[in-house]
């Protein structure tokens, strides 16, 4: 199997210091970071890790192109569809940090790049895992922070419902003494909205941990004039937030859908713009 896209052809990425989370101590203090992803209780920074020899094994497709050349079953939707508001789509977050988690054999960059849909390998990529409960849920977190693996029971929800802005690549899942586990696959998310737009957000003051006032940032805006009517969706940016529309968090509650959470854009708060 041949290396389709080089690391040379995603995003530049900016130098910066990566901040330890409290679900997991990042790989390195120091990296590459083209992204920022959080929650209220989280600050994650998304960091390239340029290269490895761990991949060299995978079949890769590229598919970049902003919707141009996705496969058959991720092209997008026109846009003809009115934006729901922001009070009803959601970002997918992880529920705890004691989740089942593995480590994906993957650099940052590129499961990134899967994610996205951007370069999505054929051959399947193995998790294996590191920490957390020792049952994994129907979501299944990485060390990474992304990407997003999903079992088949997920899957078939999301099709049933036809859903759209979403498709799979194949995972081997490994479980704490190594058995495999079954019927599970990355998410590709190919639906996008326009870029995030921080400067949306109100500054607001709330009680600090020692009682002193801590400056917060409400709302996770993106441009919603570029959405392009996907049920799933990601900015048009080189971030990997992925957003839901009202209709996929109704369905994946009511089908008690294990190992995420779905919360609203505009009550997310975070500690930076």
């Amino acid at each position: 199997m041949v290396w389709q896209q080089t690391s040379a052809e995603l995003e530049a990425a900016i130098p910066c210091a990566r901040y330890n989370s409290s679900t997991f101590r990042p790989a390195s203090p120091s990296c590459r970071i083209p992204t920022i992803c959080s929650s209220v209780n989280r600050l994650r920074r998304i960091g390239f890790l340029l290269g490895s020899s761990a991949e060299s094994h995978y079949g890769w497709i590229n598919f970049r192109g902003a919707g141009q050349n996705w496969p058959q079953d991720m092209a997008y939707p026109s846009s003809g569809k009115k934006f729901p508001g922001f009070d009803r789509v959601y970002y997918v977050d992880e529920p705890n940090s004691s989740e089942f988690r593995v480590d994906i054999d993957l650099t940052l960059e590129t499961a990134l790049a899967a994610l996205r849909g951007e370069c999505v390998p054929t051959a399947p990529v193995s998790g294996r895992w590191v920490m957390g409960r020792t049952a994994a849920k129907e979501f299944v977190w990485t060390t990474l922070g992304i990407p997003f693996i999903i079992s088949a029971r997920a899957i078939s929800i999301l099709s049933e419902h036809g859903f759209v802005g979403w498709g799979t690549y194949p995972v081997n899942l490994f479980g704490p003494g190594g058995e495999p586990i079954a019927d599970y696959h990355g998410l590709v998310v190919s639906g996008r909205c326009g870029p995030r737009q921080p400067d949306r957000s109100i500054a607001i003051q709330r009680p600090g941990p020692i009682g002193k006032p801590t400056l917060v940032y409400k709302g996770l805006f993106f441009d919603e004039g570029e959405w392009d009517g996907s049920d799933l969706f990601m900015p048009r940016d080189t971030t990997g937030f992925v957003f839901v529309v009202e209709q996929v968090r109704e369905v994946l509650q009511a089908a008690r859908v294990t190992g995420v959470s779905l919360k609203r854009v505009d009550s997310n708060e975070r500690p930076f713009p």
